[in-house]
């Protein structure tokens, strides 16, 4: 079987490594952290489907703590420079995040 990626396809696997590599780098510090996978599905908004990523952190039971909100932030800036609002000011892709 042959499978077609588009060139918007393939920009976006792109963003979504980075994204990871990025989220990567700045967890590995923290002897909790374990890994982290995203998982891609869709999402309807004012009657636009949109891509949405969830963030699966490996965090071995580890729960998030206010020391750690930095770090949110960071990912959230990232985010929003990879998946910018297109023109109308209106969001091209959404995510959230999961503590495993």
């Amino acid at each position: 079987m042959k499978y077609i990626i588009t060139e918007s396809q393939e920009m976006s696997i792109r963003k979504v490594k980075f994204f990871k590599e990025y989220i990567e780098g700045i967890l590995s510090k923290y002897k909790w952290f374990n890994g982290v996978k995203i998982d891609v599905s869709s999402y309807k908004n004012k009657g636009k489907v949109l891509p949405f990523y969830t963030v699966i952190y490996d965090t071995g039971g580890h729960t998030w703590n206010i020391e750690e909100d930095d770090v949110d932030n960071k990912v959230q800036t990232m985010f929003d420079l990879l998946f910018p609002k297109d023109k109308d000011g209106e969001l091209t892709a959404v995510w959230d995040d999961m503590f495993v």
